[in-house]
């Protein structure tokens, strides 16, 4: 966001002052400055993005993975049979253990988008 500001602040200047901007040629200058701003800003959402699609690819796929090795563990390691009823008791635990690890997900991808644009 703070990106964004910039880059509109700084439309926002050229547009109030186009006579003066344009009566002394610089406009190539300011479309420098102007490019330079939106390749910050874009280079910024892009890193926004690439968190989030992360953040959700391990959301999803990070209960499948721990499914399958809790109960290979179980059954190859520890030679356990895997009967009905442990095998939902432990589906349901991981569900009822799902909402914390969301939440971690949530406050770490709120801490990595508070970093500040120029890092």
């Amino acid at each position: 966001m703070a990106a964004s500001d910039k880059r509109l602040a700084l439309a926002t200047e050229v547009i109030s002052s186009i006579k003066i901007v344009k009566f002394f040629s610089w406009e190539r200058n300011f479309l420098v400055k102007m490019d330079e701003t939106r390749r910050v800003e874009l280079n910024a959402l892009l890193r926004r993005t690439a968190f989030s699609v992360i953040g959700g690819v391990v959301m999803m796929t990070v209960p499948i993975f721990v499914s399958v090795i809790t109960f290979g563990v179980h059954t190859k390691v520890l030679h356990q049979p895997l009967t009905a009823e442990k095998a939902f008791t432990a589906l349901a635990l991981f569900n009822v253990l799902k909402h914390p690890f969301d939440l971690l997900v949530d406050v770490s991808s709120f801490a990595l988008h508070r970093v500040p644009v120029g890092c």
